[in-house]
């Protein structure tokens, strides 16, 4: 029997994986339906084709040398780091994986190597959120409705993706909470299943987040849309449907599905592919770097844009806003203190801090709402940087003004001198010394008592003048340089 499944191992390692009784006893531990069992399957399908053992050869050689496992599990995690594209976080959780394998199955690999609790960022990573107009352009070139009640839901409500492809309108109280009071607060359970019985609620506790009633309209226009092309809405129905009757892939085809019927809730990987159209479509969408392999060897792509993008953009936003973390975290699912034993933030009081910080406006893509904080900002910088600009510009020009002026009266004074000593020189026999070739005059070789000899009121203004500019002139020349 196990060389039948070693054979159909090496063929196809996803088929025979879960017919090994080592990995059943395993995986009996956890819930079937978790995007852990799934994680757990894949880095042990990893770690198998990498030694070339199938799991019951693993154990088996574990039982009698654990160490040398061990060490085969290191390597392999160092290759992985290496050659892989993964992030730190990923390739340590993939290490754990394994070694939840054999713990499971009653064997102790040891001490595990330095740094494995390391969860390290994605280095393709750019921590990118859309701005307002960014996000607005998204909205507004998104081709259907569906797509348009999408970016609004992710961007207003800061929720994954997982929760918005599980949601049925019963959880929104369609339709009688579409009427009002907004926003419209939904409820998530700690155990909330998709379509194919996964949880999506990752922190697996309880919350709730809000609709404002912009994004409301929208997913009114939508639902309204569904229901003239002849589907019939139930309080069952997805409230983001898929149109195609297979799991759509990013840059692959699905079956389509007739509008006038009920179509499957739209995947996660379906909610990823149409984010990535549009953000396409809007000039947005660039790659930023390569994430491990496909089936067939070739490195993954990884997008600026995707749909966590609009977790940060609600929390930017909200931040912006005002609101206090612990308000953003408990409308955005994350894990409260105490594991959340004690609700801060019950409805009425959700609904109070809503209006306080008017998130509706900080959240708005219609186009007439404030612009986030960051952007305005800038523009406050940028102003106070020209206003401090224009008054230094201003005070350079009064400086030169007065200098012309100084300077004109220097030059008025310089005349009515020359004009006078050249006229009737000898009038003033006093001021002979001050007189040179050419009719120019020296003032600092003035005699004490010039004002006894010039009676002329016009010469003695202009001698007091330009005294008065050369001793300015002269502090000017004695001030210490700044930049001695």
């Amino acid at each position: 029997m196990f060389k039948s499944l070693l054979k159909s191992f090496a063929c196809d390692p996803s088929m025979a994986i879960d017919s090994f009784p080592s990995v059943q006893a395993w995986l009996a531990n956890f819930d079937p339906k978790s995007a852990t069992v799934v994680r757990y399957r894949h880095a042990l399908r990893l770690f198998s084709g990498h030694v070339g053992k199938d799991p019951e050869q693993l154990l088996a050689l574990a039982k009698a040398d654990h160490l040398q496992v061990r060490n085969l599990a290191n390597a392999w995690r160092q290759q992985l780091m290496t050659e892989g594209n993964l992030t730190v976080g990923t390739v340590n959780q993939y290490y754990a994986d394994v070694r939840s394998f054999f713990k499971w199955n009653d064997v102790e690999l040891g001490k595990s190597p330095r740094g494995v609790g390391l969860r390290g960022g994605a280095p393709w990573d750019d921590d990118y959120a859309p701005t307002v107009a960014e996000a607005s352009l998204m909205l507004n070139v998104a081709p259907t409705l569906r797509d348009k009640a999408l970016i609004a839901f992710l961007a207003t409500t800061g929720q994954r993706q997982g929760i918005a492809s599980a949601l049925k309108l019963k959880h929104l109280g369609w339709p009688e909470s579409f009427q009002g009071p907004f926003p419209l607060l939904v409820t998530i359970p700690d155990i909330f299943r998709d379509s194919t019985g996964r949880n999506v609620n990752k922190g697996r506790l309880k919350y709730r987040f809000a609709i404002p009633q912009e994004t409301v309209r929208a997913l009114k226009l939508m639902l309204d849309e569904r229901r003239r092309d002849g589907e019939e809405l139930t309080p069952e129905s997805a409230l983001f449907r898929s149109y195609c009757s297979s799991v759509l892939r990013q840059g692959a085809r699905g079956i389509r599905v007739a509008k006038d019927q009920a179509g499957k809730h739209i995947s996660k990987a379906g909610i990823t592919a149409r984010i990535h159209a549009v953000a396409e479509k809007a000039g947005l969408q660039k790659q930023i770097g390569t994430s491990g392999r496909d089936r067939r060897g070739k490195a993954k792509p990884r997008w600026r844009v995707h749909p966590h993008v609009f977790r940060r953009y609600w929390n930017r936003q909200a931040e912006y806003a005002g609101a206090p973390r612990e308000f953003r975290d408990s409308l955005m699912g994350h894990v409260l203190p105490y594991g959340g034993a004690y609700d801060k933030w019950p409805r009425e009081r959700v609904i109070e801090e809503w209006a306080r910080f008017k998130l509706d406006d900080w959240l708005s893509l219609s186009g007439g709402s404030v612009a986030s904080r960051g952007e305005l900002e800038d523009l406050r910088r940028q102003v106070t940087e020209r206003e401090a600009h224009i008054k230094t510009l201003e005070t350079n020009l009064q400086k030169v003004v007065e200098l012309v002026n100084e300077m004109q009266r220097l030059d008025e004074a310089d005349r009515v001198l020359t004009r006078a000593f050249l006229k009737d020189v000898e009038r003033y026999p006093g001021i002979r010394l001050v007189l040179r070739g050419g009719g120019e005059g020296d003032i600092h070789a003035l005699p004490d008592d010039w004002e006894r000899v010039i009676e002329d009121p016009a010469v003695r203004e202009a001698i007091r003048t330009i005294q008065a500019g050369e001793r300015r002139v002269g502090k000017r020349q004695q001030r210490p340089s700044s930049r001695g």
